[in-house]
């Protein structure tokens, strides 16, 4: 199978950075259990222009922590399938500063990564999708209907859970979600080597 995997939430953690540097910013307290929406509703709207513009310094993505399990998981995955890491950096920089992370952390050849020039990645043609987006997951359900959209359950994508194909519970246990969606792949696996033989 091709499986995408997409970086931010779903490998490294950002909001383990993210949004303490808001917080400190702007003397908040939002967590993760606040964003209950993508688009992060959750924080001040003349704020928002900033938060986003944290993802564009220099050295943001660098140091981001990996998402617990990840590395076990992903490292599994290559074993038996092409697994693809795919992501939309927002700045220039952010494409090299990817790439550095995903051989670092990952310990994956940085060839591995699809950088996307905008953020529709439906486009890409793939057996898995796992993302952690609502709009990407279903922008390749419809584009690519047989595509088994995968993600870690978050507040904010929770609305998406009876439209894709694996909501693995959840971010507070990510060890847990990624056993919990190789388990199901290699199912998928099982069952598709079963049909053909």
């Amino acid at each position: 199978m091709r499986i995408l995997i997409d970086l931010d939430s779903i490998a490294a953690d950002l909001n383990a950075k993210w949004l303490p540097a808001y917080n400190a910013k702007h003397l908040q307290n939002i967590t993760v259990d606040d964003l209950h929406d993508y688009d992060m509703r959750a924080v001040e709207p003349n704020h928002r222009a900033d938060l986003f513009d944290m993802l564009k310094v220099p050295g943001f993505y660098k140091d981001l922590p990996i998402i617990d399990g990840a590395y076990e998981a992903i490292r599994e995955l290559r074993r038996n399938h092409e697994v693809r890491l795919i992501s939309a950096p927002m700045s220039t920089h952010g494409f090299s500063e990817k790439a550095e992370w995903v051989e670092e952390y990952l310990q994956v050849d940085h060839r591995c990564l699809m950088i996307m020039p905008g953020s529709d990645k439906h486009w890409v043609q793939a057996d898995v999708i796992i993302d952690d987006k609502p709009k990407t997951l279903l922008a390749f359900k419809a584009a690519q209907p047989r595509i088994k959209a995968i993600t870690i359950g978050y507040p904010y994508n929770r609305f998406v859970r009876d439209s894709i194909d694996l909501w693995a519970e959840d971010y507070r246990d990510t060890k847990a979600a990624w056993k919990q969606i190789v388990d199901y792949l290699r199912l998928l696996q099982e069952v598709g080597h079963r049909i053909r033989h």
